[in-house]
């Protein structure tokens, strides 16, 4: 767990382009709009700023709000849902004014266990699959390891079937403690960044 705290931590230190999408795989140093596995997730623009980034992604809830495969009054709902959670964000955006949680770091958007390589102390020698990553906000890009997390959509209650977890819902837990402790602090000089991300 150290390890992998410690390369996300190598990942926030590269030096990359301040724009919200993926880096070109070119020679040259470019952002060019997300690349994603889902068609209709994809952007046909790079992002400047959190908010613009945002508010497209509230616009693609929007529109799946709109085209659920489910009755009318289940639709409201969701667009009620959607609207609630545009009214937290523009109200909580100010507190994000910290350059360095607004930074664009690098992201690797499947950073499964299959991913990595490691050697016989659990130390990661390599990690595999590059070419589906994001060049996103600090406060986006800092997040647990997948295959530890048990809430949003990968709570069993909602994961699809095929879902699997290494560990217990409790070990769980306590490894994303140490992954905190190790990562969280040191990506916006100190405490601030956790807290900020618990607030929000």
């Amino acid at each position: 767990m150290r390890s992998y705290a410690d390369f996300a931590l190598k990942l926030f230190d590269l030096d990359i382009p301040q724009s919200i999408g993926s880096i070109s795989a070119t020679d040259e140093l470019i952002v060019l709009p997300k690349i994603d596995t889902a068609s209709h997730t994809r952007a046909s623009v790079v992002f400047s700023t959190l908010q613009q980034y945002l508010e497209y992604l509230v616009t693609l809830k929007r529109r799946r709000a709109f085209t659920l495969d489910t009755d009318e009054e289940d639709r409201f709902r969701a667009q009620a849902s959607i609207s609630h959670l545009i009214a937290h964000l523009r109200r909580h955006l100010h507190q994000l004014d910290e350059r360095c949680l607004r930074r664009v770091v690098l992201a690797h958007d499947g950073l499964g266990d299959m991913n990595l390589m490691v050697d016989s102390t659990g130390g990661i020698t390599g990690v595999l699959d590059w070419w589906m990553h994001s060049s996103l906000p600090a406060i986006l890009a800092a997040d647990y390891p997948p295959w530890l997390k048990y809430d949003g959509i990968n709570d069993p209650r909602f994961a699809a079937p095929s879902k699997s977890w290494l560990e217990t819902s409790e070990e769980s837990t306590r490894l994303r403690i140490i992954y905190q402790e190790v990562r969280f602090p040191f990506i916006c000089g100190g405490h601030v960044f956790t807290r900020l991300r618990v607030r929000l």
